[in-house]
C-alpha cells in the first residue's frame, strides 16, 4: 500500500506503508524479560544489603570494642559480637550476647549490668565514611543494678574521659563516634539502692524509650517508660509497693551545668494520675534537688489503689466516692560530706469521702480531711505532723479532729 505526498509544485514522494502487527505471544515473551530483570535487580540489592553485617562485621566488631576500652573502665564481659539487620530490623545493629558489666570503685565485684543481648544502632551511611557513627543503645532482658554507699560512692561512676575531654585539642570528629539519639530498655529489671539516704526502688519488667540528640551539650530528652511492678521504700518503710507505671515524661538536660529540668513528666502510678516537675543539679560534691510531685483531678478510689497489697483484697470490698489530692515535695541540697539532706513534705486532702464495707449500713460519709507531714534535712528527729481537720460522718455520729505534733 502508498501514497502520494506533495511536497511543492515540482516534487511528489511516492510513500510505502505497512500495518506491523505485534503479536499477544511476544508481547508476554518482553513482559517476562522485564520482570526477569527487575526481579535480578531486586533480588541483587538484597542480598547486597544482607551482606553488608558480613563485609563490615570485623570492622565494626572492633571498633565498639574499642570504644568500650576508651570510655569505660568496670570489667565488661560477653559471649560474642556479631552484626546483623534482623534483631532490630530495620537498623543494622551490633550486638553483644550474654553482657556482664562490673561498677566502679568500692563495688567492682558487683554486677552493674547484665543482659541477654546489648545492641548499637549504626548509622549506616557511616560505613562509607572514615567514621563509624554508633545512634543508638538497646538492652533486652536485662538486669540493670545501680548501688551508692553510705559515703556517698556510686557503681556507676565507669564512664573513663577521653583525653580530648580535657584538652579539648582533638578534631570534633574523633568524638563523633557516638551520637545517640537513642536509649531503649526492653524486659529490663531495676534495682536502685542508696545507703547514703538511704533510699531503695525496684522496678520490674521495665519497657524505657528515650529519645533526643543525646550527644548534644543542651537537649529534651522525650521518654517513654512502662513499669509492671514498682517499689518504693525510704529508710526501711515500704512506701509503695509492687505498682504499676506508665509515664510520659519531657527532660531538658544540660549538660554543660550537669542539670536536669523536669518539664513535662505524666505518670499513673496504679489507677493514680499524677503530675512531677523538678529541677536535678549536680554541685560540688553533691546534688541540687527541687522535686514536685501532684496528683491531678484523682478520686478517692485512684488514691486506695496505692495501698499496699496486704490490704489490697480489703480494697476490692470497699464502696468508694468522693475525691482527693496528694502532693510530695523534695526540696534541697543532698551533700554527704557535710551531712545535708534536702526537705521533705507530703500533703493529703480528701474532700466528701465515703467509704462502705461491702454494702455496710453505716458507711463512712462526709469524709474530709488536711494533712500535711515535713521532715526537714530527711531527719527522723525533726518530724512535724499537721492535721488541721479531720471530719467523718458514721450513722448519726459526727467525728471530728485535729492534731500537731512538733518533735523537739
Amino acid at each position: 500500500m502508498g501514497h502520494l505526498i506533495k511536497i511543492n509544485n515540482n516534487f511528489l514522494i511516492f510513500v510505502t506503508t505497512k500495518n506491523y502487527k505485534v503479536s499477544k505471544a511476544t508481547f508476554i515473551k518482553v513482559v517476562k524479560r522485564i520482570a526477569i530483570v527487575f526481579t535480578s535487580i531486586v533480588v541483587l540489592l538484597v542480598i547486597s544489603i544482607l551482606s553488608i553485617p558480613y563485609i563490615f562485621e570485623n570492622e565494626v566488631n572492633s571498633k565498639v570494642k574499642s570504644l568500650v576500652n576508651e570510655h569505660i573502665t568496670g570489667e565488661l564481659n560477653y559471649s560474642k559480637v556479631r552484626l546483623t539487620f534482623f534483631d532490630q530490623f530495620p537498623l543494622l545493629t551490633a550486638s553483644m550476647d550474654d553482657v556482664l558489666l562490673k561498677g566502679a570503685e568500692p563495688f567492682k565485684n558487683d554486677t552493674l549490668l547484665a543482659a541477654k543481648k546489648v545492641s548499637f544502632g549504626v548509622d549506616l551511611m557511616s560505613l562509607l565514611k572514615s567514621k563509624i557513627v554508633i545512634d543508638k543503645f538497646i538492652v533486652n532482658s536485662g538486669k540493670i543494678n545501680i548501688l551508692v554507699d553510705s559515703l556517698g560512692n556510686a557503681n556507676y561512676n565507669i564512664y573513663k574521659s577521653s583525653p580530648a575531654d580535657s584538652t579539648k585539642t582533638q578534631d570534633n570528629s574523633e568524638s563523633s563516634a557516638l551520637a545517640f539519639q537513642l536509649i531503649k530498655l526492653e524486659k529490663t529489671n531495676l534495682h536502685y539502692e542508696d545507703r547514703s539516704i538511704p533510699l531503695k526502688i525496684e522496678a520490674k519488667d521495665l519497657e524505657y524509650e528515650g529519645k533526643g540528640d543525646l550527644m548534644s551539650n543542651i537537649f529534651d530528652l522525650n521518654t517513654r517508660a512502662k513499669i509492671a511492678s514498682f517499689s518504693f521504700s525510704f529508710d526501711n518503710e515500704l512506701y509503695v509497693d509492687k505498682k504499676s507505671i506508665d509515664a510520659n515524661l519531657l527532660t531538658r538536660i544540660n549538660t554543660n551545668t550537669l542539670s536536669f529540668v523536669f518539664e513535662r513528666n505524666d505518670i499513673k502510678i496504679n489507677q493514680l494520675p499524677v503530675r512531677f516537675r523538678g529541677l536535678l543539679s549536680f554541685i560540688s560534691h553533691g546534688y541540687h534537688l527541687d522535686f514536685k510531685l501532684k496528683s491531678q483531678e484523682s478520686t478517692l478510689a485512684e488514691l486506695l489503689s496505692l495501698v499496699p497489697n496486704n490490704y489490697a483484697s480489703w480494697i476490692k470490698d470497699l464502696s468508694v466516692k468522693g475525691t482527693s489530692e496528694v502532693f510530695v515535695n523534695l526540696e534541697g541540697d543532698y551533700i554527704v560530706d557535710n551531712n545535708k539532706m534536702p526537705n521533705l513534705s507530703l500533703g493529703l486532702m480528701v474532700n466528701n469521702g465515703f467509704l462502705a464495707y461491702k454494702q455496710s449500713t453505716n458507711p463512712l460519709t462526709d469524709w474530709n480531711a488536711k494533712l500535711r507531714i515535713d521532715l526537714p534535712a530527711l531527719n527522723p528527729d525533726s518530724l512535724q505532723i499537721d492535721l488541721k481537720q479531720f471530719d467523718l460522718l458514721q450513722a448519726i455520729s459526727m467525728h471530728r479532729a485535729t492534731l500537731q505534733v512538733y518533735t523537739l
